[in-house]
């Protein structure tokens, strides 16, 4: 029993060191800091566009900020999985790897592990400056540029401390997406104890000096006169987050089975194939297909984004959005190992 506790420490040890390796050889790729940036400025700008949205500002913010990181999200786990996979065979690095006591099903699957940590890093920071924009956005044509400051400055803070770590001999783009969620968590608690008039309220402070709109902003998260912490953000984006990562953990396992075989280009294709196919999986197999059985065959095939409800977990009780996440996350786990098994078999007969 002992040997075979001892054997499995091996296999682990091995596999979380090709896990965090390929993480950090990833978090090193320019276009992932590009992919971050992008997605952190759009988020960011929207509540520019929301004040045309009267009596819709939160919720235009909230689905736009979804929405960018899961276009994001797409070039990003592409550009991941030729980093981890593709660039590996060419440059040599896997064969050096599997020439060593190590199977190929460990190095595919501790390279998937790598690809979804890189991931998770995505969406926390895309997720962190969502709850910042969606606060920004203020009922009536308004929006509280104190916390779109603070968003900024968080934003610019974390660029200024990966140069000093960059002059220190370290990763400037690794150091850039380690800083960024960081920072926007720490720019999120100050924003926390702001309200939309302006003041700081912290624990147990009445609201003396505020106008009556203030009142109207307030409305239920107010205790008597008394703040409550957080109060003003929409904390149910954190549970979209997850939904958000379950999506893009499949479509990560799509494009590292795919880029096994094919080149960058091939894979961006059939992702974003896959990507838009699956934002209309129910109106193209269902509503137009009549539930045929081909219809019904192409529908579990395909991901079907829409079963996971990431904007409907927004608007649900909080009793039916846990019963939703737990259907979706074991709809991703069996899909995302169907994908790996069939990755197994192609990675198996590839030319390393």
């Amino acid at each position: 029993m002992r040997f075979y506790f001892f054997v499995a420490g091996i296999i682990m040890r091995r596999f979380l060191s090709i896990a965090f390796n390929a993480a950090r050889e990833i978090l090193r790729q320019p276009i992932v800091l590009i992919l971050a940036l992008a997605c952190v400025v759009t988020i960011w700008l929207l509540p520019v566009v929301a004040v045309f949205c009267l009596g819709q500002e939160e919720r235009i913010v909230r689905d736009g900020a979804l929405a960018s990181c899961f276009v994001y999200g797409l070039f990003l786990v592409v550009a991941c999985s030729v980093a981890s996979i593709s660039r590996q065979i060419q440059n040599g690095t896997a064969a050096s790897v599997l020439s060593k006591p190590v199977g190929r099903e460990v190095f595919l699957a501790a390279s998937y592990c790598g690809i979804g940590l890189v991931v998770a890093a995505f969406i926390l920071t895309g997720i962190l400056a969502s709850l910042l924009s969606v606060r920004m956005a203020v009922m009536g044509i308004l929006t509280d540029w104190l916390v779109g400051i603070i968003f900024l400055v968080a934003m610019i803070l974390a660029f200024a401390s990966a140069a000093v770590a960059n002059f220190r001999g370290h990763n400037f783009c690794s150091s850039s997406l380690k800083a960024l969620p960081a920072f926007l968590a720490l720019a999120l608690f100050i924003a926390a104890f702001l309200n939309p008039a302006g003041g700081f309220l912290p624990f147990g402070e009445t609201g003396h000096g505020q106008d009556c709109s203030f009142d109207y902003w307030a409305s239920g998260v107010l205790t008597g006169r008394h703040a409550v912490f957080g109060g003003f953000i929409c904390w149910k984006l954190l549970l979209s987050g997850l939904l958000l990562f379950c999506a893009l953990a499949m479509l990560a396992a799509i494009a590292l089975a795919l880029s096994i075989r094919f080149k960058p280009v091939v894979v961006l294709f059939c992702c974003s194939l896959v990507f838009f196919v699956g934002l209309l999986s129910d109106y193209l197999f269902f509503t137009l297909a009549g539930g045929q059985v081909w219809a019904q065959v192409c529908s579990a095939i395909l991901p079907n984004w829409q079963s996971l409800g990431i904007y409907e977990a927004l608007d649900l009780p909080l009793s039916a959005v846990w019963r939703s996440m737990l259907q979706a996350c074991g709809y991703t786990f069996f899909y995302i190992c169907a994908l790996l098994c069939l990755g197994f078999l192609s990675f198996r007969e590839a030319e390393i």
